[in-house]
């Protein structure tokens, strides 16, 4: 058993490739992407419009390496099947539960296509990413309905708390994320 990062340099190999999918779950969905899970993860699985963090890399067919989150030390963060990456990782990672590792093969249909990606990726290329969820935020509630009276802010900005919360209260300087329609 490969264990830590070395089961990206393992999975090169294509005899180790072929155990692999006798020994994992290997899933070959209607769109052609091979979903071969490495680790399964034991958190939730994410759905659309959830933010979710992945670490990667991404190697053509033959091993070469075009992009990988580990070398800038942080994984990416997007919103799950809003089209904000390409195809391939929105159907792939669906598939995935928190704190799981798997490899994707991504046809060219559902990855770069007949474009490829800058000098890196040629057209048409069958991409290969082997990917960790490393975390899933529920995504943004669905949008409110209208509201028929606001506050107003000695700034003239207008507002309507459409749920009182009873967390801390920000405070100038402060960083906060929130959800907000407009």
């Amino acid at each position: 058993m490969v264990r830590g990062n070395g089961w990206r340099k393992a999975y090169r190999c294509k005899s180790y490739r072929r155990f692999l999918c006798k020994q994992r779950k290997h899933t070959m969905t209607n769109t052609q992407i091979q979903y071969i899970e490495i680790e399964a993860g034991t958190g939730a699985q994410p759905k659309a419009g959830d933010v979710v963090s992945v670490h990667y890399t991404g190697t053509l067919a033959n091993g070469t390496v075009f992009d990988s989150s580990h070398s800038r030390n942080e994984p990416i963060a997007f919103v799950l099947g809003r089209g904000q990456v390409i195809k391939g990782w929105d159907e792939g990672i669906a598939m995935m539960r928190e704190g799981g590792k798997a490899t994707l093969v991504i046809p060219p249909e559902l990855g770069y296509g007949a474009r490829g990606a800058g000098g890196s990726i040629p057209p048409n290329a069958t991409i290969n990413f082997d990917v960790e969820l490393v975390a899933i935020q529920a995504g943004a509630p669905e949008a409110p309905q209208p509201v028929d009276s606001y506050a107003s802010t000695t700034s003239g900005l207008q507002y309507a708390d459409l749920q009182i919360g009873d967390g801390r209260v920000a405070q100038k300087g402060q960083q906060a994320i929130v959800h907000y329609t407009g």
